[in-house]
């Protein structure tokens, strides 16, 4: 369709063609001009939208490679956690093998202290026979020889060594227990100490060098001292201090 305007004349009674003026043209091609412009920046942003340009692939390139680098960065991280945590882990392990080391010492010492009391005590046994019997040897001989058993039999010399190795296993056992509990008396703490070791009755009597009744009187008076109901397990609450 042509672009070309008329204008009725009617002295002529037809049809002028309409000459544009220079504004007219400018006028004309200036709202050409916008409505290019109009049309660019629209369909720049469309593609935009749908297109990404040069500079924001090369920001979406660089944001995919911080996160590549992150996610390494954090595998490090987590590979580094892991192989402290094996460290911690080995650590741990060896300082178990220590302690069941000097558990097993303790429980050793404590066996051969047992035992050394009870074979002195059989040997006492049958120099008082023997002195009964009046044998060639004399009594005050054999007194003598009893003083000396009965002193090397005393407890508080072992007690030092037991209490010395007690302390590396359970640190802190004897002063919580004069903390919470301040009526014990010392020989109550060696007490604790043995059924804290697990040891038994037997032993506990050979060691204190008592009877096992007697043991049994003091674990007894132990109870009451710390408080305990007939349903509590002596052994247990004092592994718990």
């Amino acid at each position: 369709m042509s672009n070309t305007k008329y204008k009725f004349n009617p002295d002529s009674l037809s049809f002028d063609k309409i000459r544009l003026g220079v504004k007219a043209i400018l006028l004309r091609s200036l709202a050409y001009l916008i409505g290019s412009i109009i049309i660019a920046v629209v369909l720049n942003f469309l593609f935009g939208l749908f297109f990404d340009s040069p500079r924001e692939k090369a920001l979406k390139q660089e944001i995919e490679q911080r996160k590549a680098a992150e996610k390494e960065r954090n595998q490090r991280l987590q590979e580094r956690i892991k192989a402290e945590q094996q460290v911690n882990q080995l650590m741990k392990q060896k300082h178990q093998m220590e302690l069941d080391l000097i558990n097993r010492e303790l429980a050793t010492s404590s066996i051969f202290i047992s035992q050394k009391n009870k074979i002195i005590g059989l040997i006492r046994k049958d120099i008082n026979r023997m002195v009964r019997n009046d044998k060639t040897i004399t009594k005050d001989e054999m007194t003598r020889v009893l003083k000396t058993i009965d002193e090397n039999v005393k407890f508080d010399n072992d007690w030092y060594r037991i209490k010395a190795h007690f302390e590396k296993i359970y640190p802190g056992v004897f002063d919580r227990l004069r903390k919470q509990h301040p009526v014990l008396t010392p020989n109550d703490h060696k007490l604790a100490a043995l059924l804290r070791m697990n040891l038994n009755t037997k032993e506990i009597s050979h060691i204190l060098k008592i009877t096992a009744p007697s043991t049994e009187i003091s674990r007894i008076r132990l109870r009451k001292k710390l408080g305990l109901g007939k349903n509590v397990n002596l052994t247990q609450f004092i592994c718990e201090i």
